[in-house]
């Protein structure tokens, strides 16, 4: 009896009607739907019927609160990069009402976006979190009805059967190198040394790259900068500790090399390039920096060594002849006393 409900008496069935599954299985099935609001236990009574004699007994029956049913998703734009804002429009229905909708992307490293409602409609702006992975993702919906009863939705029921929510096509973007660095001895410097003759000068070459993806590698040319018969081969960079570099995993990726005098002064022109998790690569038109090459002697020290420290020379010859000269006047005005 299920008059409360406002199916008034409902028969059940134990020979494969009504949702039964097995005949003469002594379990017996009715197959109900209910469209009313009221939910909670619900007395029932159950009446039975056999050859000779007819009982009842209470039945206590729960009710859920049906959860609000998400109708359309929109996103404008479908396809966007991390970081970006991304206008979304939703439409939901409920029994007891929609009380709030909102875009849940917590668990991406997100924040929880309340939508405001205007004639039925929920709108409004999220910025994609970096970390939301690339490609076609599932937006999380978070739709709380009037009575609180919330849900995630991911389906959207267009003709009353759920079918998949649209997708947001998150991009991939390519690594990206922040800076470009040489560095002699341990140290930062404007320019490459190239030598006059003897022996090369050792350089080390720095790249900071960066991706919210992780970086895979990261390659350089380095044209006349490179072994004899590597000028236009990729070579690796090294982010371990290795080869130069100096905190392994710190996003700063290296390479050494060793100039030789026959180069010449002037620019010239190296590419460095990286390629995330996901294979996407620097694209070549950011790959391109201009490298300073001057001459130097073997030494490394940019020139004669007399040239750069002319001026403290002089200064130290002139502070010599003026103590030779103080000196001997004080000895002169000495020996004239003593006479």
């Amino acid at each position: 009896d299920l008059t409360r409900m406002g199916l008034g008496i409902v028969e059940l069935s134990d020979s494969g009607l009504f949702g039964d599954y097995t005949i003469h299985d002594d379990i017996w099935t009715a197959l109900i739907v209910y469209d009313g609001l009221e939910y909670g236990l619900m007395d029932v009574t159950v009446g039975m019927q056999d050859f000779w004699v007819y009982v009842e007994e209470g039945a206590a029956l729960e009710v859920t609160n049906a959860a609000p049913r998400m109708m359309s998703l929109v996103f404008t734009p479908e396809s966007v990069p991390r970081g970006d804002s991304v206008e979304v429009r939703i439409t939901a229905v409920d029994g007891h009402g929609i009380e709030s909708i909102g875009i849940d992307l917590l668990s991406a490293g997100g924040e929880l976006t309340p939508l405001t409602e205007s004639d039925g409609v929920w709108s409004g702006q999220f910025t994609v979190p970096y970390g939301m992975a690339p490609g076609e993702r599932i937006v999380p919906v978070r739709i709380t009805d009037g009575e609180g009863e919330s849900i995630m939705a991911e389906h959207v029921h267009r003709d009353g059967y759920p079918e998949d929510a649209p997708l947001l096509t998150i991009v991939n973007e390519a690594p990206w190198i922040n800076s470009v660095s040489v560095l002699r001895d341990g140290e930062q410097v404007e320019a490459i040394h190239v030598p006059e003759s003897g022996d090369t000068i050792t350089h080390t070459l720095e790249a900071t790259i960066e991706d919210p993806d992780g970086v895979s590698s990261a390659q350089a040319r380095i044209g006349r900068l490179a072994p004899i018969g590597s000028s236009d081969k990729w070579l690796l960079m090294a982010d371990d500790g290795t080869g130069g570099d100096r905190l392994s995993g710190d996003g700063v990726y290296t390479i050494q090399f060793d100039v030789r005098s026959s180069l010449p002064e002037g620019n010239i022109t190296i590419q460095i390039r990286a390629t995330d998790t996901y294979q996407s690569m620097t694209p070549d038109s950011l790959q391109s920096h201009i490298l300073q090459l001057v001459k130097t002697d073997s030494g490394g020290g940019g020139g004669s060594w007399i040239c750069d420290n002319a001026t403290t020379l002089v200064l130290v010859v002139l502070g010599l002849l003026m103590a030779l000269g103080i000196t001997a006047v004080a000895v002169s005005l000495r020996n004239s006393e003593l006479e």
